[in-house]
């Protein structure tokens, strides 16, 4: 069974969220759009999903305290969702990667629902940057730009 995956990327999951999501069979061929390339189905925010996707915040971009303003949030973020789901962090480099790890094992978190990805970013905005999950018209898992 394919899974889908979360983005999340605003403050306590309420602002700047993009779901995608596993599709239930109630919602099959509900929320279909037309694209010059086929039908694709994006589930509800209300469908089960493996995980979310967080774009770690870092200074790289908007300067010294950037991160340090928004770190809060995604630490509680990331203790949320980690007591029910996956959580998937991009961190901008090796070293962010160690740090934000160390961090979250200090704030106590169940770091076996964690994994990492190093991956450049310039923003903490998934929906900007990060690729879609939706079904095409066989059921099979996509990613979208």
């Amino acid at each position: 069974m394919n899974k889908m995956i979360v983005l999340c990327t605003g403050a306590l999951l309420t602002a700047g969220i993009l779901l995608g999501c596993a599709q239930s069979k109630a919602d099959e061929g509900q929320n279909m759009k037309k694209q010059n390339v086929g039908y694709y189905t994006m589930p509800d925010e209300s469908s089960k999903h493996e995980g979310t996707w967080l774009q770690w915040p870092h200074n790289f971009t908007y300067g010294n305290g950037h991160k340090e303003n928004l770190e809060s949030i995604w630490i509680e973020m990331a203790s949320a969702l980690s007591e029910g789901e996956n959580v998937h962090i991009i961190a901008y480099d090796k070293y962010e990667k160690e740090y934000i790890y160390d961090l979250l094992y200090d704030e106590g978190l169940n770091m076996d629902k964690i994994d990492f990805y190093i991956i450049p970013t310039d923003d903490v905005w998934a929906r900007d940057t990060a690729p879609i999950f939706v079904y095409d018209q066989d059921k099979n898992l996509k990613l979208m730009d």
